[in-house]
């Protein structure tokens, strides 16, 4: 959940529509055109982030109809859909096709837990880039929506990790899960 400028809780839970809760108590529809999960982070334009699973799923011939591609979606302070795009059309545009299966073959080889939107330019990205946190990959990657580009990313050393935050104009963190390999 996400407070916005007038105080309405906006909100989801996991693979479901958008709702606001204004300060009276009144719920409205935010946007029930997609299922998101996951972030909600609002960005340096007052727009908000949050992963969605793609309706337009990319066809891989890999695991079963179930398979997930999950996405990007920026909505506007009304819920309007401004941007969307698939995690794995990113790879795909990116000549990352080779890391589309991820660490094993599930229906779920994204599984996008946060989008981090850049706030203020620094020596590694703009305003306007995103940072985001592919658990299944155990990736974090920094993407530009201007250019269509993935500008850095890295595999670990995390292990499913959940949560990215930028710490100040040259700082991430990362949020792990624990997650361990047992030995």
């Amino acid at each position: 959940a996400l407070l916005d400028d007038n105080a309405s809780l906006l909100a989801h839970s996991n693979k479901t529509p958008m709702v606001k809760l204004n300060v009276c108590g009144d719920l409205f529809n935010f946007n029930s055109e997609r299922i998101f999960h996951h972030s909600l982070e609002k960005d340096h334009e007052g727009n908000y982030w949050v992963p969605d699973h793609s309706p337009n799923k990319i066809i891989v011939k890999l695991g079963s109809d179930k398979f997930l591609d999950d996405g990007i979606v920026k909505l506007s302070k009304s819920g309007e859909i401004l941007y969307s795009k698939s995690i794995i059309k990113i790879f795909l545009e990116n000549n990352m096709d080779a890391l589309i299966v991820g660490e094993s073959l599930t229906d779920d080889p994204i599984h996008l837990n946060d989008i981090q939107p850049v706030l203020e330019d620094g020596p590694y990205w703009k305003r306007g880039d995103l940072f985001l946190s592919l658990r299944n990959q155990s990736m974090i990657m920094l993407f530009s929506p201007e250019t269509n580009k993935v500008k850095w990313y890295q595999q670990g050393p995390w292990l499913q990790q959940h949560d990215i935050d930028i710490i100040n104009s040259h700082k991430i963190k990362i949020f792990s899960n624990n997650y361990t390999v047992a030995k």
